[in-house]
């Protein structure tokens, strides 16, 4: 929860066989071979609210031998693969998600990607930086599912407006 890792050969985050119900949560994750991988039989894992950019392949990588994965409220930008790279059945959940630029497609064997999901320009503060806050006019914010988890650390309530921003920061 709420790592900064970037510029990595390998993947910012690795969930291996035997991690079932992880939470890979608030994560910014840059230039990694892969933002998340979850390898085979790790069952009903949460990966919510990240913000993935510039993978050198899928920003989240889903083992056809992992099931019932819930993928809500993350940004994945720029990958040189899928923004989701999933099998038939790893999926459970999947909502709300920008999945922008990303070379391969959106998502690689998704019946759907959801009634929040989105595929716009995020609104990086300043994505030559690698500063990958939005900004306050982007279309991302209020545009999350509420998971029920605090997004906005010390400031009053779980997060600022009317519902949770999709991606690792709430916009200020």
């Amino acid at each position: 929860t709420g790592n900064l890792l970037r510029d990595s050969v390998g993947p910012c985050v690795r969930l291996r066989s035997g991690a079932d119900n992880s939470t890979v949560l608030g994560n910014n994750l840059v230039a990694c071979s892969r933002g998340v991988e979850v390898n085979a039989q790790c069952d009903a894992v949460k990966i919510w609210h990240n913000t993935i950019h510039a993978s050198t392949a899928a920003g989240i990588f889903l083992n056809s031998s992992s099931a019932g994965a819930d993928v809500r409220d993350n940004l994945v930008t720029q990958s040189t693969g899928w923004g989701i790279d999933a099998s038939a059945g790893s999926l459970t959940v999947i909502d709300a998600n920008d999945l922008f630029q990303n070379a391969g497609g959106a998502c690689r064997a998704c019946a759907t990607l959801g009634p929040g999901a989105q595929a716009v320009a995020p609104g990086y503060l300043d994505a030559a930086a690698r500063d990958l806050r939005i900004v306050k006019s982007s279309p991302l914010v209020d545009a999350a599912v509420d998971t029920g988890v605090d997004r906005n650390g010390p400031g009053p309530g779980r997060f600022y407006g009317t519902a949770p921003d999709i991606g690792a920061w709430e916009a200020q």
